[in-house]
């Protein structure tokens, strides 16, 4: 028999993936006559960056633009990495999830 662990682990995985999954975005229609088909959309895909991409932050350079009303601004790297903040977060869905699914199956 599966322990109680395990299956509030593998719970707690899949509610992360489906949380943290690729955000899919657009519309679609279709039309059919007979035994034709048509259709038009536009669908697109987000996926989370990649491990070792380094974020990037707009800063300040000290230079004054458009009338001296603006200062111009430059990218920079932040010195984190631009998943972090949703590694943060998905450790914290998971623990949050597995502690919540393994007391119910636990009171059960």
């Amino acid at each position: 028999m599966i322990h109680n662990e395990q299956i509030a682990h593998d719970l707690a995985i899949a509610y992360v993936l489906n949380r943290h999954g690729a955000e899919v975005r657009g519309e679609f229609s279709v039309d059919t006559f007979g035994h034709n088909v048509t259709g038009s959309g536009e669908v697109s895909t987000e996926r989370l960056p990649d491990v070792d991409k380094i974020g990037m932050v707009r800063t300040g350079t000290g230079q004054r633009g458009l009338f001296g009303l603006f200062e111009k601004t430059e990218l920079v790297e932040s010195g984190e990495y631009e998943v972090d903040g949703v590694f943060i977060n998905m450790i914290a869905d998971y623990n949050s999830a597995y502690s919540r699914l393994l007391a119910l199956l636990e009171s059960r």
